[in-house]
């Protein structure tokens, strides 16, 4: 991308709030926009002409005032979406199979291990919210107690 686009001290200086730049390369979108600070995203499913219309409260003048503004469709789809990643990534952190390898295979196999584990425990815990009774589980079931019951299976 272009080195326009490196410098987001110069958009945070000289621009306003609601502000954005963007570059397309190929399929993939680059849009920096400016809120109280630079949000920067890459997308590939959103284009840099779509926006949404928000409001939100703002002093003017001394007052709170209902100020509108136009938001791109990445970056409201991105913090909407956000949450998700986080709790994955905390899951994910918690037991950690694999520090540090210079095999690439073996990288992979327990990234992917992870990964399943997760979305495994996360998919057992919204089946036994929706289905109370039919499995013997207590009430706090940790990420621990399911790695646990998952080694012992195998």
């Amino acid at each position: 991308f272009r080195d326009r686009l490196k410098n987001t001290k110069q958009l945070e200086r000289q621009g306003t709030s609601g502000d954005m730049r963007y570059e397309r390369v190929g399929d993939v979108t680059y849009i920096q926009w400016l809120d109280k600070r630079v949000v920067t995203v890459l997308s590939t499913m959103h284009s840099a002409t779509d926006f949404i219309i928000k409001t939100r409260k703002r002093k003017v003048n001394g007052e709170l005032q209902d100020v509108v503004y136009r938001k791109p469709l990445a970056v409201d789809y991105y913090k909407s979406h956000m949450g998700e990643v986080d709790v994955f990534d905390q899951l994910a952190s918690s037991y950690r199979v694999l520090r540090r390898s210079k095999k690439f295979n073996k990288v992979i196999f327990c990234d992917l291990l992870e990964i399943s584990t997760v979305n495994s425990y996360k998919l057992m815990v919204a089946w036994t919210d929706a289905n109370p009774g039919v499995i013997d589980r207590p009430a706090l079931y940790s990420q621990y107690d399911f790695w646990e019951q998952l080694v012992r299976r195998l």
